[in-house]
C-alpha cells in the first residue's frame, strides 16, 4: 500500500479496474484498504465483487478466502467487544 495514504492507494486500485474490470484482484486490495479505514460496508461491497470474480481454481483461492474468513471472525469480535464496553452498567 502507499504508505499508509489509503486514499492514493484506492485511486490506485480503480484505474486498474477500469483497465481489467474482470482482475479480482484490486477488488481484494480495495476491500483491505476499506477494512482499514473502518468502512465495512464498502469493504464487504469490494469482497462480494472479489468473490464473483476469483477463478475457483485459482492457487490462492482458498488462502484468500481463509483469510477473509478469519477477517470477518476478528472483525465480528472486535464489534461484539465494542458493544460490551458501551453498555452502561
Amino acid at each position: 500500500m502507499i504508505e499508509g495514504n489509503y486514499q492514493e492507494a484506492l485511486k490506485v486500485y480503480e484505474e486498474m479496474v477500469k483497465e481489467e474490470p474482470r482482475d479480482f484482484r484490486p477488488y481484494l486490495c480495495q476491500g483491505i484498504v476499506y477494512v482499514l479505514m473502518k468502512k465495512m460496508d464498502e469493504a464487504g461491497k469490494n469482497f462480494k465483487q472479489y468473490r464473483k470474480l476469483v477463478p475457483k481454481n485459482h492457487p490462492y483461492a482458498q488462502l484468500f478466502e481463509n483469510s477473509l474468513s478469519g477477517l470477518s471472525a476478528s472483525l465480528r469480535m472486535n464489534s461484539a467487544s465494542e458493544e460490551v464496553g458501551s453498555v452502561k452498567t
